[in-house]
């Protein structure tokens, strides 16, 4: 039988260059000399990236001054990290959702301003910014997932639409609810969710000097991704209480049930102010990862969570803490458990082994305590009213199989 063996030099026809490869070598050549003047990393992402770096669209600029009395206390956040790292769900559970989310119609938009208030209507939102006056300030974001980034926001005061409103004397806390189309927000069809969503705050925390409805961001109308063409922003609470794309605004004498709250209350509570002494149930909320941060690993942890086993890490949490949910405590389980094992194996004894021996007789005797407190259980929980269980035969089974050996130790139903 002839064995063909390869020599060193030979390669298998499927371990080939791909002619299309070997043909646009030179477009690699320029991209590595393009690498000495370009930026290291726009350079990377050239070479050895599926895609190239997102561009963002180009945005309406806003003329808005900057309010000094606001300053976050620390360099603002660069605008590509800012708009690229994203938690809208109606769009898709990853964080690189600026794709989907150009398929938002930010015009015509209205908001409907509904419940207790002294008339409902519903306002455009070019007739709302000819009612407000714009400021930008700057404020810290932090994600109950515990990353963080700082941005100029532009917008109005939450107390000037308030005003706008007239809400009751009654009214105790102010809901805001986000846009929910089915026809471009792919997510709405995952119905485990409670679409659409919202959040809700007290008409204390409405009427905070802090409370603000963005409509930009770093001088420009606020990306869709972002939350256009206008979202809620409360610096001292976490990021998920801060809805995007309002439609709507309610005044009621009740307190809401939010998004994830409704999801996990244990987790996502109502308040849900920042405080890094508090731990989530499910990790330390004591550090902060900054978008953009080299130098703490920030940008190696950004890629990390975006690429990590080809799954979004926060997709997976919100998984497993939608399960946990769902799952009954575990102790009662394995007592129960237990408490089966040790009842079968003192009926295998008694049933096997005659009491002759002492430690034999001991165990006889655990044993009838083990069967009394069981039909104490049967007849409480399975009786008929008459205080006898539906089987006077054997509570294990109407066979017999199981019966307990006759002898005068043994115990008898009443």
């Amino acid at each position: 039988m002839f064995i063909h063996r390869r020599r060193g030099w030979e390669v298998p026809e499927r371990q080939a260059t791909p002619e299309a490869a070997v043909a646009g070598r030179r477009g690699v050549i320029a991209g590595v000399l393009a690498a000495g003047v370009a930026s290291p990393a726009a350079a990377q992402f050239n070479l050895f990236s599926a895609k190239a770096p997102p561009q963002m669209a180009s945005r309406k600029p806003l003329e808005a001054p900057r309010n000094a009395r606001y300053d976050a206390g620390r360099p603002i956040s660069g605008e590509q990290d800012a708009s690229t790292y994203n938690n809208y769900y109606e769009f898709g559970l990853s964080k690189s959702v600026y794709d989907q989310a150009k398929a938002l119609v930010e015009s015509p938009w209205n908001i409907a301003i509904t419940g207790m208030v002294a008339k409902p209507r519903t306002i455009g939102f070019e007739d709302l910014m000819k009612q407000v006056k714009l400021e930008e300030r700057v404020y810290r974001h932090r994600c109950v997932e515990a990353w963080a980034m700082t941005v100029p926001w532009v917008g109005f005061p939450l107390a000037d639409l308030v005003k706008l409103a007239e809400p009751q004397s009654s009214a105790k806390y102010m809901v805001f609810t986000t846009l929910a189309d089915p026809k471009t927000m792919p997510s709405l069809k995952q119905s485990w969710y409670p679409w659409p969503y919202t959040e809700g705050v007290t008409m204390e925390e409405a009427m905070n000097e802090l409370a603000f409805l963005t409509v930009g961001m770093y001088g420009k109308a606020v990306p869709p991704q972002n939350g256009a063409p206008i979202r809620l922003t409360l610096p001292w609470k976490y990021g998920f209480k801060s809805a995007k794309s309002i439609v709507k605004v309610e005044f009621t004498d009740k307190r809401p049930v939010s998004f994830w709250e409704a999801l996990q209350d244990s987790e996502y509570g109502f308040w849900a102010n920042v405080n890094p002494a508090v731990p989530h149930p499910r990790w330390s909320q004591a550090k902060e990862r900054l978008l953009g941060n080299r130098r703490d690993g920030g940008d190696a942890d950004l890629e990390r969570l975006r690429r990590v086993r080809g799954r979004d890490v926060h997709r997976q949490e919100e998984r497993a803490a939608i399960r946990l949910s769902a799952r009954p405590p575990i102790l009662p389980r394995v007592l129960a458990v237990l408490a089966a094992l040790c009842l079968v194996g003192a009926f295998a004894l008694a049933l096997f082994y005659p009491p002759t021996m002492p430690l034999q007789r001991l165990v006889a005797q655990f044993d009838q305590q083990l069967l009394l407190t069981a039909q104490e259980w049967v007849r409480e929980h399975w009786g008929d009213g008459s205080g006898r269980p539906f089987s006077s035969r054997c509570w294990c089974g109407r066979a017999g199989w199981f019966r307990w050996p006759a002898r005068s130790s043994s115990p008898a139903w009443p």
